[in-house]
């Protein structure tokens, strides 16, 4: 009687427990892939594109001057963050309302892009305008679903492993998509169009486990559901927060970056031009990737710290 009462309990505890723990494992998964794509994003458009482009002999200064344009919506986040935050469907969650699509949109134009950007890069002239308006949308894409992947992460795990996350996703992403691709290039095993075609896969996979997260573990543990806040609301809390002194000076090195980075492209032309390729600036690169995971540790960890920008 009572004994196997007992026994039957502690059978449905431990597979509660067990369930419990394969979502908790899927979220980790999943949020790692999310800043993973990301980061491939990231990678292969600030850093191996501009580089590709310069190879063709008939791409000018002006070519690689759109690159630039492309990046703002990182810089200009702060500004797609209200609507983010503000507008979404509370039956499928409000950071799921928002990840969901913008995964459906990256997979489909990084795949559609593996067959298309690489006439683009090679005509003469390059299709450099076409190009950024189709890499100004992914990378949009690729801002908005960092905003909604930072708040998804923060309601599924602690700070400190959302942290680890992201340094670890964003870094492997970016070095893959950008130092290992031009190191398999030089040994004649990947183009850009495999590398894109890659980048798709492995956004569609992440699609894949990012559904079954969401029939296993649903958003009943997204707290702020609990608070609906709309679009005016968190506009006023934004304006509020743009008013802190520290702020602002961040505001306006945001705004400048893109200019203050503008000597990177011009000196990794110079570098080609005296031949030192990408390709062989890669293989010193992987060695500076053990770096990248502790400068992005430590940001996390700095992060952390009670009212950073107070």
């Amino acid at each position: 009687g009572s004994s196997h009462l007992c026994l039957r309990s502690s059978r449905s505890l431990a597979r509660t427990v067990d369930s419990a723990g394969q979502v908790a494992m899927l979220d980790v998964f999943c949020i790692f892939l999310l800043y993973a794509v990301q980061g491939t994003v990231q990678g292969a458009i600030f850093g191996s594109l501009p580089l590709l482009l310069r190879q063709n002999p008939s791409a000018t200064d002006v070519d690689q001057s759109h690159f630039s344009i492309v990046g703002y919506p990182f810089t200009m986040k702060f500004l797609i963050a209200p609507l983010v935050d503000g507008i979404y469907f509370a039956r499928l969650g409000r950071r799921e309302s928002w990840l969901l699509p913008l995964q459906l949109l990256s997979a489909s134009m990084l795949v559609w892009l593996a067959s298309h950007i690489a006439p683009m890069l090679e005509s003469s002239p390059p299709e450099v305008a076409t190009l950024s308006r189709l890499l100004f949308v992914l990378v949009s894409a690729t801002a908005a679903g960092d905003i909604a992947t930072d708040a998804w992460a923060n309601c599924r795990m602690s700070d400190s492993r959302a942290s680890v996350c992201q340094a670890l996703g964003l870094t492997v992403g970016i070095q893959a998509s950008s130092a290992f691709f031009f190191f398999l290039k030089g040994k004649g095993f990947v183009d850009v169009s495999v590398l894109f075609f890659a980048m798709g896969a492995l956004a569609f996979m992440l699609l894949f486990f990012f559904i079954l997260q969401m029939f296993l573990g649903g958003h009943e543990g997204d707290v702020e559901d609990e608070e609906a806040v709309g679009v005016g609301e968190v506009l006023h809390r934004v304006r509020t927060f743009c008013g802190v002194p520290n702020v602002r000076w961040w505001l306006l090195f945001s705004l400048l970056i893109p200019v203050l980075s503008g000597h990177d492209s011009v000196l990794a032309v110079r570098y080609q031009a005296l031949g030192f390729t990408p390709e062989i600036f890669s293989e010193y690169d992987l060695y500076l990737i053990p770096v990248s995971f502790i400068v992005m540790w430590l940001g996390g960890w700095i992060a952390q710290t009670p009212r950073p920008m107070s």
